[in-house]
């Protein structure tokens, strides 16, 4: 479903009123070849305008003994004004978020660079994921603290990028700098495990069976031991 957008503009000091310009969303969702980066191609691709604004712009530019290339040079200017940031409509709702998400990853990368300097295997010896599966610090199968960008670009953070020649989505609602990897002091890890347990005292979290960390809390089984590829 296309969006459409009506403006006025002054072409040599003649009113052109009511130029229709529709913005078609297929070139945006769609790659020109398998693995490539979703793009707009042109500034001009993905747009559409209305003949009696074309008309409306030829008549304004021979009245003053203007050429096709002024015409160009309108309609780009008007399609400029309504995406001055980045390549499509899309992109420009996009932009409060994208704001946001980069502001989250500086201030996630700060944090990070303060936390390690203070973890040792000593300090912090346990790794609990965002699924709550608790590894030792060099568990083969536990994953490291990673930070996701949110994109190079705005268009990479509306449209998604290619990563290892596939295309992934960035932007999303539950979006995260981090991949939620913590490193845990045995106090911190009690702590957690304590509250995460269900109403009934059931486990809410997986023990790797793996490296079999020492969990600083009763463990009456290894029933819920698990090989964990997180």
């Amino acid at each position: 479903m296309g969006r459409t957008f009506g403006m006025d503009i002054v072409v040599n000091d003649v009113p052109v009123r009511d130029l229709v310009l529709t913005w078609d969303l297929i070139p945006t969702v769609r790659s020109r070849r398998r693995g490539e980066p979703l793009r707009v191609e042109s500034p001009a691709d993905g747009w559409g305008v209305d003949v009696p604004g074309v008309l409306g712009l030829i008549e304004a530019i021979e009245r003053t003994g203007g050429g096709i290339g002024q015409l160009r040079e309108v309609l780009l200017g008007s399609i400029d004004k309504l995406v001055p940031h980045g390549c499509c409509p899309d992109c420009e709702e996009a932009l409060p978020s994208y704001k946001q998400a980069l502001a989250a990853y500086a201030e996630a990368a700060e944090r990070m660079v303060e936390r390690q300097a203070s973890v040792t295997p000593e300090t912090h010896p346990f790794v609990v994921t965002r699924s709550s599966a608790i590894h030792l610090w060099n568990c083969p199968s536990s994953p490291s603290e990673d930070l996701v960008h949110p994109g190079d670009t705005l268009a990479e953070w509306t449209h998604g990028k290619v990563i290892d020649g596939f295309l992934v989505p960035v932007r999303s609602y539950d979006w995260e700098p981090t991949n939620e990897v913590r490193r845990m002091t045995g106090e911190e890890l009690a702590d957690w495990i304590r509250s995460v347990r269900g109403p009934q005292g059931g486990l809410n979290y997986r023990r790797c069976k793996r490296c079999q960390p020492a969990l600083p809390v009763a463990y009456t089984s290894s029933a819920g031991d698990v090989y964990l590829n997180d």
